[in-house]
C-alpha cells in the first residue's frame, strides 16, 4: 500500500484502535492524510491491521466545511482511492459511431485534403467533442497510428466510392477485392499506397489456418 510505511505501521502497534479512547481532541495524532486534488484532510489517532492487509484507522475528520469536522473511521485503501479518482478526472473518454468516423474521414478529405484512416477518425471526432463540451482550445496532437490503405474499403466509403465506381478505377473484372479498393483509392485521391502494402497482393500467403471461434483454445494448444 502507497500510503503505508515502516515509520506508520510501528505507530499503528503502538495505537491500536481504541487505545485512545476518551481523550478527545487530546489524542495524539500519529498521521495526518489530506487530498491534494481537493477538500479533506484527515488526523489519524488510532488504527489496525485488518485480514485482507488493509488498516482500518480512527481520528479526526474534516472533509470541507470546517465546521462539520468530526471523528470517524477510514481505510488506507479509501484514502488510495480518492487520489486514483482525481488522477482519473485528468482523461476523457468518447466514443465515435461507425457512421460518425466515415463522415469525419470524408469531411477531412474535402476540407483539409488529408487522407484519414478509420482509428485516427475516431480520435479526432472524440477530439472534437472534447473541445466542444470543455472549451479547451489548448494545441493538440492526435498521433495517427495506421494507414488508410489498410481500412481501404472503409475510407473509399467514406469518399463516396462505391463498388461500381471501384470497379471501374481499378479496372477489376472478377469480384472486387480489398487490392482493388487500394487501387481505386489511390486514383481517386493520388496519395500513393505505401509500399509495404502495395506488393502485399504479390506476396505468399503464410497463414491458411481457419477454425471456428469455439475451437479457438483447441487451436491454440495444438500449435504449441
Amino acid at each position: 500500500m502507497k500510503l503505508l510505511t515502516k515509520e506508520l505501521e510501528k505507530k499503528f502497534e503502538k495505537y491500536p484502535l481504541y487505545s485512545q479512547d476518551g481523550k478527545g481532541l487530546d489524542a495524539e495524532v500519529i498521521a495526518k492524510f489530506y487530498n491534494p486534488y481537493g477538500h479533506g484532510t484527515w488526523l489519524i489517532t488510532e488504527g489496525d491491521k485488518q485480514e485482507d492487509g488493509d488498516y482500518l484507522m480512527f481520528g479526526y475528520v474534516q472533509l470541507s466545511n470546517p465546521h462539520d469536522a468530526e471523528f470517524g473511521y477510514v481505510t488506507l485503501k479509501q484514502l488510495e482511492s480518492i487520489e486514483i479518482k482525481a488522477k482519473l478526472k485528468m482523461f476523457y473518454g468518447g466514443f465515435c459511431t461507425q457512421h460518425e468516423t466515415l463522415e469525419t474521414i470524408g469531411a477531412m478529405w474535402r476540407e483539409e485534403g488529408y487522407l484519414m484512416d478509420t482509428h485516427t477518425a475516431v480520435a479526432y471526432k472524440v477530439y472534437e467533442d472534447y473541445a466542444a463540451e470543455t472549451g479547451d482550445d489548448s494545441p493538440a496532437i492526435i498521433a495517427s497510428t495506421a494507414s488508410a490503405y489498410k481500412f481501404a474499403e472503409s475510407v473509399a466509403s467514406a469518399l463516396q466510392l462505391d463498388e461500381s465506381k471501384v470497379r471501374i478505377l481499378s479496372g477489376a473484372s472478377d469480384a472486387v477485392t480489398g487490392f482493388d479498393y487500394m487501387e481505386a483509392l489511390e486514383k481517386a485521391t493520388s496519395v500513393k499506397i505505401p509500399s509495404g502494402l502495395k506488393n502485399l497482393k504479390e506476396k505468399p500467403v503464410l497463414h491458411k489456418g481457419v477454425c471456428a471461434k469455439d475451437s479457438m483454445k483447441d487451436a491454440v494448444l495444438a500449435a504449441l
